[in-house]
């Protein structure tokens, strides 16, 4: 039996933050879109996790997240050129570029305009 994937943005972690991966959560929900979060033991740069759970992903959006570096991307964007890019010295302003990143996953795939003033 093969099992429909649903349409919802897919979240590689290893080890995330806890608070990041809250925000970018709560940035998708505020845009009405869903998300499923995966852990991952595979040892993998944000980036190309971020380009496999976009790949995984039927809407193509991807987040990947290791630590407190979090990277969103499309599908159809080569894996070393993602549209996002969240570090650790970007949160000195606050938890709200997290919750941006996460906002501007939805718009994606909505096809609408990025939020960008916290970018």
């Amino acid at each position: 039996m093969m099992l429909a994937k649903k349409p919802e943005i897919v979240i590689l972690e290893d080890r995330a933050d806890q608070g990041i991966l809250r925000e970018i959560c709560a940035g998708i929900e505020e845009e009405g879109l869903f998300y499923r979060i995966e852990k991952t033991e595979v040892v993998m740069d944000p980036g190309m996790l971020a380009h496999k759970a976009a790949e995984e992903s039927i809407l193509g959006a991807g987040i990947g997240i290791v630590l407190s570096h979090a990277v969103l991307t499309f599908d159809k964007l080569p894996a070393e050129h993602p549209l996002f890019q969240l570090e650790e010295k970007d949160l000195m302003k606050g938890r709200s570029r997290a919750r941006a990143l996460g906002k501007n996953a939805a718009r994606l795939v909505r096809r609408q305009p990025f939020s960008m003033e916290e970018f």
